[in-house]
């Protein structure tokens, strides 16, 4: 068995760390299983004014500088400010084939490659302004409501459905332990399930990593604030 701790924080016992470690993966899981509303953010760019984060060689903008806590591209576009015309988002394999194809006077693309959102035709750094919606990759909150990568201390939270981490936390435990862990794998996928169903509107996303699967979630008309 694993004894349960009284404390995960500044400790370096063997049951504190691995059971943290097996809420930090739940959290990763239910992080990645979709692009939940709560996590959802909106970055507006400048290309003259976010100097720090162009690339004059690539012409790319550096989602490290962008939004730090950028996790997956939610629309299938940027929208660009003042033009009708989206920007497209093409898979890196798509991108390279349109960087050799070429493309027409009036269309525009990007891709996510590299940390960078790199664009077709290649992004000059003279005024263009872009928003992009994303999902963000702090699935925790500190005490002070700061979003974190994972879970470190006793009073960390999460936007995330309580119940969910749970039952997710009782399926792994059991899992890795070598329990019989399908009646707890079950009460998760449909604890799962019942939350993705509660979006009424779901179009298709794309995710930044080509391999990813397609995502569906309900965007408010509200829009998911910044």
């Amino acid at each position: 068995g694993l004894d349960i701790p009284n404390t995960l924080t500044n400790t370096n016992d063997a049951s504190a760390q691995r059971v943290l470690g097996i809420v930090n993966r739940v959290l990763d899981a239910a992080l990645n299983s979709y692009a939940w509303q709560e996590l959802q953010k909106q970055v507006i760019f400048r290309a003259d004014t976010n100097q720090n984060a162009y690339n004059e060689k690539t012409g790319g903008l550096a989602l490290a500088v962008l939004a730090p806590d950028f996790g997956l591209a939610l629309t299938p576009q940027i929208y660009e400010m003042g033009s009708s015309t989206p920007v497209r988002y093409l898979t890196p394999d798509e991108y390279t084939r349109m960087l050799v194809l070429g493309t027409g006077a009036a269309d525009k693309y990007f891709t996510v490659m590299g940390g960078e959102l790199v664009f077709l035709p290649k992004l000059e750094s003279t005024g263009w302004k872009g928003v992009l919606r994303y999902r963000s990759k702090f699935g925790a909150l500190a005490a002070d409501g700061t979003p974190k990568r994972a879970f470190e201390k006793d009073d960390d939270t999460t936007p995330l459905d309580a119940e969910l981490l749970i039952l997710g936390g009782v399926y792994r435990f059991k899992q890795e332990m070598g329990y019989d862990y399908a009646d707890a794998q079950q009460d998760y996928e449909k604890c799962l399930a019942g939350l993705k169903a509660r979006n009424t509107y779901a179009p298709i996303l794309r995710g930044a990593d080509p391999d990813a699967p397609q995502l569906r979630v309900n965007l408010p008309d509200t829009g998911a604030g910044a």
